[in-house]
């Protein structure tokens, strides 16, 4: 410390003291000065304020609940909107085929007319049949959507139906309808020819099977029946689905390699898993490209690669999801001209059929390219239009 006499006498040489310092002000407290200027008239609002600046004048909770609220909903509109808008043309050569290939059909009884088309299925030949249920029949059609033949009228007796809801082609070449009004699964040869009846307590609904020759039957019940088709009896029956809500309410239904179902619940908005014992082996809840964005489950099925399609029905599109649930991508969209599917299957030649119907509106099948296919490697060929009958001789 240097006193009085000794700052006298060493001023004449330039040194002094130095002054006390002052602290500088950081930009922290720089910037909360210029906000109180700022927010002056905010009536002594805090200084610093992350909200959106809607959400500042709103002093009320339920007024702020329903800024959200109106917010949300605002976004799931736009949303929508997204999907039915087209993407603008890209330069000429780099443009992808369109995914529809056929739309075969319309509402109707004839040949390759269809009335509430529910169920169907590909064959190890990449050919289609359609579970025509309000026409009380089943249709073949080939992979190109050329009809060929059909089979059932409205009964009980034996390769006729009342209302089949799905089909399905069981490895040994059998097919396997779901006669629902009469609760009942017919088995039919490759040539349609009856073979035997296995009976359903409840209406069936939807049927898978694995390689195991197991078929899984669910019912209008949310109950899945399981029996082998070397024996052709009922072995185990479970139930899936919601617990604590309806009872009644269809699900749809697709098996694994693994010999695990996939069921697809409409009332909940969820997808189960379960062995063929009926042990849940977990669920999740689809999402959708946007978040935000509600999925209506409905039709499944299950790729080569163990990932799940699923049509989400409320916004008409289908969805790919890994076998945890994860959202992968969406296959389709009403920009590939896909409406209200109902179910859908894969083909061996890369081809998605889908069936579809309304109220007042289009009851048909679509052909959609899922993967590149060698029936279709060149140019996409005219999708709308009546398909042709196949020749007697075909």
């Amino acid at each position: 410390m240097v006193d009085y006499q000794s700052h006298y006498r060493v001023y004449p040489h330039g040194i002094t003291i130095d002054t006390s310092r002052v602290g500088v002000k950081n930009l922290r407290e720089l910037y909360h000065e210029e906000g109180r200027k700022v927010f002056k008239d905010r009536h002594d609002r805090p200084v610093h304020d992350c909200r959106h600046e809607i959400v500042k004048d709103h002093t009320d909770r339920q007024e702020f609940e329903t800024w959200v609220l109106s917010h949300g909903i605002t976004e799931t509109y736009r949303a929508v909107d997204e999907l039915h808008d087209k993407n603008e043309d890209p330069a000429p050569g780099t443009k992808k085929p369109d995914k529809l290939l056929y739309k075969i059909g319309e509402c109707g009884a004839l040949p390759a007319d269809f009335f509430y088309p529910r169920g169907i299925c590909t064959t190890m030949d990449c050919e289609i049949l359609v579970a025509d249920s309000m026409n009380h029949r089943v249709q073949h059609l080939n992979q190109f959507g050329v009809y060929v033949k059909q089979v059932g009228s409205l009964g009980d007796g034996e390769t006729q139906f009342n209302e089949p809801c799905d089909v399905l082609e069981i490895p040994n070449g059998d097919i396997a309808v779901a006669d629902k009004k009469n609760k009942r699964v017919q088995v039919l040869a490759e040539n349609f020819e009856y073979k035997y009846t296995v009976a359903v307590p409840g209406e069936p609904f939807s049927l898978a099977c694995d390689r195991e020759m197991n078929v899984a039957v669910a019912t209008t019940q949310k109950n899945v029946h399981m029996f082998n088709a070397y024996e052709g009896e009922l072995f185990h029956t479970f139930r899936v689905g919601a617990k604590g809500k309806s009872k009644y309410g269809p699900v749809h239904i697709a098996m694994t390699q693994d010999s695990e179902i996939i069921v697809s619940d409409p009332e909940d908005g969820r997808v189960y898993t379960y062995n063929i014992e009926g042990k849940c082996l977990g669920c999740f809840f689809p999402q959708s490209h946007t978040a935000g964005l509600a999925v209506q489950a409905g039709g499944v099925c299950v790729t080569p690669l163990g990932q799940i399609l699923l049509v989400d029905s409320l916004n008409h599109v289908v969805n790919l999801y890994s076998e945890s649930g994860d959202f992968l991508q969406q296959v389709l969209t009403p920009t590939d001209d896909a409406g209200t599917i109902h179910s859908l299957a894969l083909g061996l030649e890369g081809h998605m059929v889908a069936t579809e119907f309304s109220v007042g509106g289009e009851h048909c099948v679509k052909i959609f390219r899922y993967r590149q296919c060698p029936c279709h490697e060149g140019k996409t060929p005219g999708s709308k239009r009546r398909t042709p009958v196949a020749s007697p001789n075909m």
